[in-house]
């Protein structure tokens, strides 16, 4: 019944891609384009004075949960994206959040992504364009981050600036 429904909307394009969008982490940085088109997203939705003023994103990995193909999946022709095909990669309703963190939260949270014992995985966070820093594998849990490497628009952070984040809840 409910796919009788929404299927006027699930079908409806709502946008066009060039190539596919994979979502596939098995580069060592652990990026997947899909990571970065999203966390892209949700920094251009709230960079703007009064809608966040964000100067970056970062999207959870798990969180996402497809790819988008150029190829058409539905009939809708190729290149162009539904509603169905981008709900299936974030298949929740979650809203951007915006915060004010400071530079040495942001290292905090670089440095929680490399501790996690319950999988042998590092879940890499998803980065908007902009934001950069290095990380060593080999460096002791706390001290994966080189903290004087994480930049912001080729700026290194101030351990104790405010900087405005973006993340979905």
């Amino acid at each position: 019944r409910y796919n009788a429904i929404a299927a006027p909307i699930a079908g409806r394009v709502i946008g066009r891609i060039m190539a596919d969008i994979p979502n596939v982490r098995n580069v060592p940085a652990g990026e997947s384009a899909m990571g970065d088109v999203i966390a892209d997203a949700q920094l251009d939705a709230t960079k703007a004075p009064g809608f966040g003023d964000a100067v970056a994103a970062f999207m959870n990995p798990d969180g996402i949960r497809g790819s988008l193909t150029y190829a058409s999946s539905f009939g809708e022709g190729d290149g162009n994206v539904t509603y169905l095909e981008l709900f299936t990669v974030q298949p929740f309703g979650h809203n951007l959040v915006s915060m004010a963190l400071t530079g040495d939260q942001i290292d905090a949270l670089l440095e929680q992504q490399f501790d996690n014992p319950s999988t042998p995985l590092n879940r890499i966070l998803q980065m908007s364009n902009g934001f950069s820093y290095t990380w060593s594998q080999s460096a002791p849990t706390g001290s994966k981050v080189d903290i004087s490497s994480i930049k912001i628009n080729d700026v290194t952070i101030d351990p104790s600036a405010s900087y405005r984040v973006t993340v979905n809840s």
